[in-house]
């Protein structure tokens, strides 16, 4: 009787240790802050501070040897759908840069410029999966989306929202 009753509270600690500690130790999203983050460049156009962009800027953490980023790509380099304003870095995450960038030579391009972040700066803004899109806009993170979008989830996140975005960008800044 007393050992059940030690293998019930022990159990029920663990789930309790299992509940909270995701939102003690984890970073937040960092909606709505600058993150301090650095891009170092895999192009000739000189790394990236994230916090000191502007304009509106999207960064997608992707790895050559992820199937969902395989199968994200597709609409990445078919379906987007090019706004004013907005710059769109492709950025390599756990991922040999030289083959990262073989496979884009190879299935296509969608990306205004080709960046790799490291595991330091990559706690900085919680990446822990790919794929993982983030939406700045002067500088602060306004938007994320972690893992796989279908079409729709795509047409959703970086046409819809990101035309609203874009739009409300161009206006606040006339």
């Amino acid at each position: 009787m007393i050992k059940r009753f030690y293998d019930l509270v022990l159990t029920n600690i663990l789930l309790v240790l299992l509940t909270v500690y995701p939102y003690t130790c984890c970073p937040s999203d960092g909606i709505g802050r600058k993150t301090g983050v650095c891009l170092r460049a895999l192009d000739q156009m000189g790394d990236v501070d994230v916090d000191k962009t502007k304009g509106v800027v999207v960064v997608h953490l992707w790895a050559s040897w992820c199937g969902y980023c395989r199968a994200e790509h597709l609409l990445w380099r078919d379906h987007l759908v090019r706004f004013d304003g907005v710059s769109y870095y492709g950025v390599t995450f756990r991922d040999k840069p030289a083959v990262a960038e073989r496979y884009l030579e190879t299935q296509g391009d969608p990306f205004d410029r080709h960046l790799f972040l490291n595991a330091k700066h990559a706690r900085k803004i919680g990446a822990r999966v790919v794929p993982d899109t983030l939406v700045f806009v002067d500088g602060v993170l306004v938007q994320r989306y972690r893992g796989f979008m279908n079409k729709s989830s795509f047409d959703d996140q970086m046409l819809v929202k990101l035309s609203h975005t874009s739009e409300s960008y161009a206006v606040s800044n006339q």
